[in-house]
């Protein structure tokens, strides 16, 4: 499910007091309905967009996961050329819609996250420069007017997160996404497998519950953080430790290894949750690889 306008109004206030002033130094588009900005300030913020019609969002990102395209994109290569190296003056939004608008000194970026979604780049006197993805009837030309009015209608009230918007978001949709590219390829193989193919069946059964084992520790570098918080309050030979969230206030039971020391139980933490990661792709590599023989097997 896409991001709401009330979901939208609370990450704009956030990325009003975050990123306004900052300069674009890069662009980029890792899909045809994401967008990925850099800038020359803010610690190496970086900002995605995303108008994927089931999983479109806008937030900051956490670290750098995912290695982003050498070669730009011909629209991205476009918002290089007219807004590298400039400043974002502010975000605005439809009252009660969530159609987006990212605002800089002589341009209008648009990001429209209802289907169908897409992206609209234009001068601030209202001529087209480039879209991608984006439909309206009649469909967009370069050179064309573009009106756009947001401030018509009742205001979205903001949606309540605990602590950071862009934290929860990235959070929520990393696992929504993740889950569904998981089930997706699953319910292909078990379509695969209902043909015949029994053992690539018992393949994706070992694989669900290989995942299901490393959901254990998938929350160990969120535990490990708040170990690190509180790492006072550590000492060998407990078997867990509950402490205070420092985001959200609430009280974390949190299991650990009474032989060890406070420092290796930090340790053990995060070499989990980094078995956790590697593990998930090699699960994922496995369904490629199982998908690959699937193919095979079907063209036989």
């Amino acid at each position: 499910m896409a991001v709401s306008g009330g979901e939208l109004a609370a990450i704009l206030n956030e990325l009003r007091s975050r990123l306004v002033g900052l300069h674009v130094k890069k662009v980029y588009q890792p899909s045809g309905s994401d967008v990925v900005f850099t800038f020359h300030e803010g610690s190496g913020a970086r900002l995605l967009v995303s108008v994927h019609p089931r999983f479109g969002r806008m937030h900051l990102l956490s670290e750098s996961r995912e290695k982003l395209p050498e070669t730009p994109s011909p629209f991205a290569s476009q918002l290089r050329k007219h807004l590298a190296g400039q400043p974002i003056e502010g975000f605005d939004k439809e009252a009660a819609g969530r159609l987006v608008r990212i605002s800089f000194p002589a341009h209008y970026l648009y990001c429209r996250f209802y289907s169908p979604g897409g992206y609209l780049l234009a001068s601030k006197d209202g001529v087209v420069l480039g879209f991608s993805g984006y439909k309206t009837e009649p469909p967009p030309k370069a050179g064309a007017m573009f009106h756009a009015p947001l401030g018509e209608g009742t205001p979205d009230e903001p949606a309540f997160f605990e602590g950071s918007p862009s934290a929860e978001l990235e959070s929520v949709y990393g696992e929504r996404i993740a889950r569904a590219e998981f089930e997706d390829e699953k319910a292909r193989l078990i379509s695969v497998a209902r043909t015949g193919h029994k053992r690539l069946q018992r393949l994706i059964v070992a694989l669900d519950g290989d995942r299901a084992k490393l959901e254990n520790y998938s929350q160990c570098r969120k535990w490990g953080d708040i170990c690190r918080t509180w790492f006072a309050e550590l000492k060998r030979g407990m078997a867990q430790v509950t402490l205070t969230d420092p985001e959200t206030g609430e009280p974390v039971t949190i299991p650990l290894s009474p032989e060890l020391d406070p420092t290796e139980n930090l340790g053990l933490l995060y070499k989990r949750h980094r078995k956790y990661r590697t593990g998930m792709e090699k699960i994922d590599a496995a369904i490629g690889e199982a998908r690959r023989k699937a193919n095979v097997e079907a063209g036989r």
